[in-house]
């Protein structure tokens, strides 16, 4: 077989040309199908868009009218009396016959707790499970729409609330999705359509009805357009909606098979085409390899060998006309190249701005000396406040103050040394291992140099630096290790106050677990990782619970018990807060919700971070998420301490405010720690002060915090607020809060944090031992107690 190589000249330039015009044509070709399908596939997608508006738009219609067919129903004086009887065979006939005239093709009626008391098809005595999952979909009122799937059919369904006085019924009724829909939506679309039913628990798909006889493979549920595993068909996926682990899908479907035969025309045409300029392709380079011979021959071996980085000379061949202006031109191509190549080379290893090292170079030398086991000293230096020169006086005056502290520095680390701009404002220093006053002595030449005072553009400037130090391969041992300790320790030097920092072993196991939680955080709060404790609140007058205050609790797999200060920080900081914030009002408004059902009518109390104030949305949330919560705003709580207020005083007092006008109380937590003033409590919308800790843990031991406590509760009364104490440990502090007039008290006396279930529990327990906290005769404290 004849090889490439054994080819000549004049057979190449035939070989080449007839390739190339085959490339050509085959690209024309393949890019002309390619946007021919993709013109049909983009009117398809207009077609299927324009298709499922008439989808929702049938569909939306269709439900608002038989919705408005259904309420007229659930007014009609018979029907309500029928359902009043509670006589079944007269509920039947009523129900049977308004059904019919609304025209639902399947229709219950249940009480208040869900029992069936009439259905127009035969059901059991209770409702089977599809529709106890519907029910709850379709919870509250305003969610009043679902689908389900019964003996074998799909059905849209209809909850309509049956009041009046003394009556509280509910009618469900239910539409086919039938054959007849899917042809009216095909004469309103112009596309056919499908109607699916999928169970996520058996993974089985059940087609409801469709406007072809035999229609294809229909796309999976998390697919959204054309075609998957059917060539003859553009498909649309529309979501319906979902009951339970059911979806219910409409697929709208368009017959693409004419395109195809047209496709098929176009291939033959543009494959003649191709034949046609191969043939004269070759007829045309069999003409030019005739009139070229050895000059061209000979440039393009000192092409090749330009291409391969061989650094040749030009050829001996006398070339002329257009064949010098080539050889001149791959001569000055050639030098182009090495120029450009040892540009490539220095900008890869080189910082634009300073004309310094970079961190890839500084990377490269670490590894180099890593692997060969050399113990040396790595020095980071990171110029403070850069960012702030860049934003005050301009990004080049900033690059200028960067590259003139770089050259300071590196005049103090002369080769072998390296030093390399590795980040922004970072520089890093790689000599050999130095200890002692060597090392001392480097730092405080860096350090001098560094912060002497620069002329830039006859302005007199100065910078402040921080200073790393690592000992290398002592405390990190890949480059990875030595990038993230060295940072670590330069945060420390920030903090320090002649800004050096030298690592210590062990500094960055406390960030990595800081890490770890973050990225755990949104687990636990997506997969309920989190859970709720309550802590009581009892009146003193009464002995009664009256309230109770919620707090976070985290059990990490691992670390354990997290304490709430620390993952709440950590939220703070990763941007997590809001998140976590829904996810705790959520969380308290199931419970508390729980616990009015059960007939334990007490609030809750939430405590609010700073940057939950400051977030306009937090009314929102609160709102929405206590919309059904039975106690109403009214017995929410919401504790915000002092400093949370102080740190943005406009918006927090504009959120307060809009959470009061809601109807939620607000309450001063820890007051007695903040920072704020008399004039500044009178200005909160508040309506409670919660008495810190500190003060009430030993108040039955310390005269002055009796007084403070004592002088706080009538200072509050004095404004009209109600007092809470919290960290109540003992019966005598009790009594004397009690004493003096405190409305509630919180602490382990009374009852440690708990689950929401062991509530009622401590309720009853509370009940028993109500006579030691409610003395028959109210005694005033001695003055040794005052």
């Amino acid at each position: 077989m004849l090889r490439v190589g054994e080819i000549g000249f004049r057979g190449r330039l035939v070989l080449t040309l007839t390739t190339l015009v085959i490339l050509v044509g085959l690209s024309i070709g393949v890019l002309t199908m390619v946007q021919l399908f993709e013109d049909e596939k983009q009117r398809a997608i207009a077609q299927l868009t324009v298709a499922e508006r008439v989808v929702k738009a049938v569909l939306e219609n269709r439900a608002d009218t038989l919705q408005n067919q259904l309420e007229l129903v659930s007014q009609d004086f018979g029907f309500r009396a029928a359902i009043a009887s509670g006589e079944r065979a007269t509920l039947d006939s009523a129900l049977a016959n308004h059904s019919q005239r609304a025209g639902a093709d399947l229709a219950l009626v249940l009480d208040r707790n869900n029992r069936l008391l009439a259905a127009t098809q035969a059901l059991g005595a209770e409702l089977p499970a599809p529709f106890l999952t519907l029910l709850d979909a379709t919870v509250p009122p305003a969610n009043n729409r679902g689908f389900l799937a019964w003996g074998g059919d799909g059905y849209e369904m209809l909850l309509i609330p049956i009041e009046a006085a003394g009556l509280r019924a509910r009618l469900l009724a239910g539409f086919k999705l039938n054959a007849a829909l899917t042809s009216n939506i095909r004469r309103l679309a112009g596309t056919d359509i499908a109607f699916r039913h999928h169970d996520h628990s058996t993974g089985i798909d059940q087609l409801l009805a469709s406007s072809l006889a035999n229609p294809p493979p229909l796309l999976h549920s998390h697919e959204r357009d054309l075609p998957h595993n059917d060539i003859h068909f553009f498909q649309r996926l529309i979501h319906l909606g979902q009951t339970g682990d059911e979806d219910f899908d409409a697929i709208l479907m368009i017959d693409r098979r004419d395109a195809l035969n047209s496709y098929r025309q176009q291939a033959i045409k543009i494959s003649a085409l191709i034949g046609t300029s191969l043939l004269l392709a070759i007829v045309i380079a069999v003409l030019a390899a005739r009139a070229l011979g050895k000059p061209i021959l000979s440039l393009a071996h000192y092409a090749a060998d330009i291409g391969d980085n061989l650094n040749p000379r030009a050829p001996a061949t006398p070339s002329y006309g257009e064949l010098a202006v080539l050889e001149d031109t791959l001569e000055k191509m050639q030098r182009k190249i090495l120029q450009r190549e040892q540009r490539i080379e220095f900008a890869a290893s080189h910082d634009e701005i300073t004309g310094l090292l970079n961190r890839l170079a500084m990377v490269q030398a670490l590894r180099k000396r890593l692997e060969r086991g050399d113990e040396v000293t790595v020095v980071g230096m990171s110029v403070q406040a850069l960012s702030e020169i860049n934003d005050t006086l301009g990004l080049s005056f900033g690059d200028k103050v960067l590259t003139a502290t770089g050259l300071r520095l590196q005049s103090q680390v002369p080769p072998p040394a390296i030093f390399a701009r590795t980040g922004a404002n970072e520089f890093v220093a790689l000599q050999e291992r130095l200890d002692g006053h060597r090392l001392e002595n480097l730092i405080k030449a860096l350090k001098a140099n560094a912060e002497q005072p620069l002329q830039i553009e006859q302005t007199p400037f100065s910078v402040q630096c921080r200073f790393a130090v690592l000992q290398v391969p002592r405390d990190a041992t890949t480059v990875d290790e030595i990038r993230r300790r060295l940072n670590l320790t330069l945060e420390a030097a920030g903090h320090r106050s002649d800004r050096v920092a030298f690592y210590t072993p062990g500094e960055d196991e406390f960030r990595l677990r800081e890490l770890r939680l973050i990225q755990e955080l949104q687990s636990a709060i997506r997969n309920d990782g989190l859970h709720m404790h309550y802590q009581p609140k009892v009146a003193f007058d009464s002995g009664e619970l009256v309230q109770v205050e919620a707090l976070v609790r985290w059990v990490h797999p691992e670390y354990g018990f997290i304490s709430p200060d620390e993952f709440i920080l950590l939220a703070e900081r990763s941007g997590q807060i809001h998140e976590l914030t829904r996810y705790i009002l959520g969380q308290i408004a199931r419970d508390a919700s729980q616990w009015w059902y059960r007939g334990l009518q007490i609030g809750p109390a939430i405590n609010l971070s700073a940057l939950d104030l400051s977030r306009p949305e937090l009314v929102d949330d609160v709102l929405a998420i206590f919309a059904n919560y039975p106690g109403g705003l009214s017995s929410v709580t919401m504790e915000v301490t002092e400093s949370a207020v102080m740190e943005d005083t406009v918006t927090a007092l504009e959120t307060l405010t809009r959470l009061r006008k809601a109807g939620v109380k607000l309450s001063i937590d820890d007051f007695g720690t903040g920072h704020s003033s008399l004039s500044q409590l009178r200005k909160l919308p508040v309506q409670e002060l919660k008495i810190d800790k500190s003060f009430v843990l030993d108040l039955q031991e310390d005269d002055q915090d009796q007084w403070i406590v004592r002088s706080t509760i009538n200072m509050a009364h004095g404004l009209g607020l109600r007092v809470v104490a919290e960290g109540i440990e003992n019966l005598t502090s009790w009594q004397l809060l009690q004493s003096w007039g405190c409305d509630l008290g919180q602490g382990y006396f009374l009852a440690r944090p708990m689950p929401a279930d062991e509530l009622a529990g401590w309720v009853r327990t509370l009940a028993e031992s109500r006579d030691a906290l409610i003395p028959h005769t109210n005694t005033e404290p001695t003055e040794s107690d005052s």
